[in-house]
């Protein structure tokens, strides 16, 4: 094994004791407790050993990094209270409870052992291995399962031991292939298994004076009940936030004991490392040298395009009286610039370059972006900037802008939605703010999109909209579920928030088998609406003006700069920002090349064309199919324009649409619950 992989290794267990550490209880009651205790305490009894390496610890927390860990704190105070620990660990206290340890008492343990984790303290850790209701519970525990005199410091032995479970990890790990170990950090379900295949190889043993296996064995906190109380838990947080807070703590932990991590490109086996380069501290470094890295010396970025696209930012954010700035080093950056034009010199497709800036708590937020930064990025061929805080993310389409760049983002009470709806709010509340050379801009002619990180509320998910609000008004816009984000594009800013958006209708029944829930989803979009309060009139036909908007609205494709050049169609007309958007996107061509025809009504080989141009120009989709072989499923081919075969087998080919009875009816109208049912398909179509 290379050095690279050793320390690799060595990184990734630290990591899984970091997230122990940052308050997520390994294995919960008796030694969950105490594995946060022990994570930091280095395994070790040794009172002045223990000292010194907490005070290493925590020396080396920068600013940013104890914000990340206060901010994972303040996610486990909000996520975490009594309800939700009692109900996610109560397998585990179910038997506790039997050695006599009461729930508060497991409860106060676990707080304890969290504000540890955030404040990495030798006090702290006296104050907790020194508290009599501790030491009685831990006593308790050895009684119950046959061994006298049980303390804390056995079952820290047990976990992060010589011997322990620990050790146990960093002995799997140093049998992975470097894919395995990446897969292993980035993946909480992988940890997971790491974590339990650790304690279970562990629990049967005797570490130190003390058989902590047979206490834990005769308790039946097994193997599998510690996973899923660990997964129960880590479920309720933010993965983006513990990821930030355990990466800071083991950084913290590697800077302590001296551990040199090397460039990514050392790695020998060619598939990644774990570990991504760090940019420098402005100001960081003598003159020429282009700054200081967090660790040492900067170095130009080297190593894969993908490695040198994602840049983690965590140090450079700068607080002060609440307002969080991002600090970028124009030198370190022109250096990376370079570096991704170099490595992207053969790609194809869009690239972009993600800068993260972690957990920052504050509640207003600042990104600048120099002039120089931006055209040295437009030269390389990056096409998009991603800023990333919060877990929230802009993807900014850079080619539009020729001059320095500022997002801001100002946290706002939730009464700003809440006192003008009723709707359930599954989101935090974002006021954004953009300027182009110092000037504020609200319109984008090239729409960025926004990534919302959602709220651990009971939702249905499918209902969730993103909402602009707009002088005490909501206006509905939609977005795209992704697990625990909405992804909406947007070519406007304002105040935004995600709720869930439930519009119920009474005379959808007669269609409700079919297209009752399509209908529901697609209006909590906005992509649909009724004809009056609570009416859709399912059966009622379409025109292409009303589908026009409903599919753009759906597929996120509103561009406020869009123009379109029909006769028919006048700039003060409510469908003309939606037919001019559809058209810029080749999506709508016009009954003639001067006649858009919104008021007549759109024939089912209509809508399956537009539904088709569509799903191609949002998911980059080749259409290569045989047309002909594809229609044979339906009767009535022979009555399918020309002009509409190719795309109507596409969307056919695609499950977007179907025939009746085995037909198509191609010249049939269209009706609204037609329509509902295929721009549902069409938004949640995967390639």
């Amino acid at each position: 094994m290379s050095f690279r992989k050793k320390v690799t290794a060595s990184t990734l267990a630290v990591s899984m004791a970091a997230v122990t550490l940052a308050g997520i209880p390994l294995s919960n009651e008796g030694l969950a407790k105490h594995l946060g205790i022990t994570s930091v305490s280095a395994a070790n009894s040794n009172v002045d050993k223990v000292k010194d390496k907490l005070k290493r610890i925590n020396a080396a927390l920068s600013p940013a990094d104890k914000t990340r860990l206060q901010a994972l704190r303040s996610e486990i105070n909000t996520k975490i209270g009594w309800d939700a620990f009692e109900e996610s660990a109560a397998p585990i206290l179910t038997q506790t409870r039997k050695a006599g340890v009461s729930n508060e008492t497991v409860f106060s343990l676990f707080n304890a052992v969290t504000d540890l984790a955030n404040d990495p303290a030798y006090e702290k850790l006296v104050e907790i291995r020194n508290k009599e209701e501790y030491i009685e519970a831990a006593k308790k525990l050895g009684e119950a399962g046959g061994v006298a005199n049980l303390t804390v410091d056995d079952l820290a032995e047990f976990l992060v031991g010589d011997q322990g479970v620990e050790s146990k990890i960093v002995e799997i790990l140093k049998n992975k292939t470097m894919k395995e170990l990446n897969d292993i950090f980035n993946n909480s379900e992988a940890r997971n298994a790491l974590i339990r295949d650790a304690y279970r190889s562990v629990l049967n043993e005797t570490v130190g004076d003390q058989s902590v296996g047979s206490v834990l064995n005769k308790l039946g906190i097994t193997d599998n009940l510690v996973a899923s109380t660990v997964s129960s838990l880590q479920n309720r947080l933010d993965p983006a936030i513990v990821k930030e807070a355990a990466l800071a703590l083991s950084l913290a932990y590697i800077k302590a004991e001296n551990i040199k991590l090397p460039d990514p490109e050392d790695d020998d086996d060619g598939d990644g490392g774990v570990v991504t380069p760090q940019p420098p501290v402005n100001g960081g470094g003598g003159a020429g040298d282009g700054g200081g890295a967090p660790g040492g010396a900067v170095t130009t970025p080297t190593g894969s395009l993908q490695k040198l696209l994602k840049l983690d930012a965590f140090e450079l954010v700068e607080i002060v009286n609440g307002k969080a700035t991002l600090k970028l080093d124009e030198a370190y950056m022109l250096k990376l610039v370079e570096a991704i034009k170099a490595a992207a010199a053969n790609e194809k497709g869009e690239i972009t370059l993600f800068i993260d800036h972690g957990a920052v708590n504050a509640s207003s937020i600042e990104a600048p972006v120099s002039k120089t930064i931006i055209e040295a990025a437009k030269s390389a061929g990056i096409d998009n900037i991603a800023l990333t805080v919060n877990g929230l993310t802009f993807t900014l389409p850079i080619s539009q802008f020729n001059d320095s760049i500022k997002l801001s983002i100002n946290m706002k009470d939730d009464k700003v939605i809440s006192e003008i709806s009723k709707l359930q709010l599954a989101s935090d509340v974002y006021e954004f703010l953009f300027e182009v050379g110092g000037k504020q801009v609200n319109s984008f002619r090239k729409p960025i999109t926004i990534r919302l990180p959602l709220r651990d509320v009971n939702v249905d998910k499918e209902l969730l909209s993103v909402v602009k609000e707009v002088q005490g008004s909501l206006q509905i816009h939609g977005g795209v579920l992704d697990g625990k984000f909405i992804v909406e594009n947007r070519d406007t800013l304002s105040t935004y928030a995600v709720v869930e958006n439930k519009v119920n209708f009474t005379d959808i029944g007669i269609v409700q088998k079919w297209a009752g829930r399509q209908i529901q989803v697609v209006a909590a979009k906005g992509a649909i609406e009724g004809k009056a309060a609570g009416v859709f009139a399912p059966k009622d036909s379409v025109t292409r003006a009303e589908f026009a908007k409903m599919l753009v609205r759906a597929l996120n494709l509103e561009n406020s700069y869009a123009v379109e050049s029909f006769t028919d169609v006048n700039n003060t007309d409510w469908f003309a920002p939606y037919v001019a958007a559809a058209t810029e996107q080749g999506i709508i061509y016009g009954r003639t090349s001067s006649k858009f025809a919104p008021h007549e009504k759109i024939s089912r080989a209509e809508m399956a064309t537009m539904i088709s141009r569509a799903l191609k120009v949002t998911q980059n989709i080749t259409d290569e199919n045989n047309s002909d072989s594809i229609l044979k499923q339906f009767a009535d081919t022979d009555k399918i324009g020309k002009a509409y075969r190719q795309a109507v087998a596409f969307a056919a080919s695609k499950g977007l649409v179907v025939g009746s009875n085995g037909k198509f009816n191609p010249k049939d109208n269209a009706t609204r619950a037609e329509a509902a049912v295929m721009i549902y398909r069409t938004m949640n179509y995967k390639k």
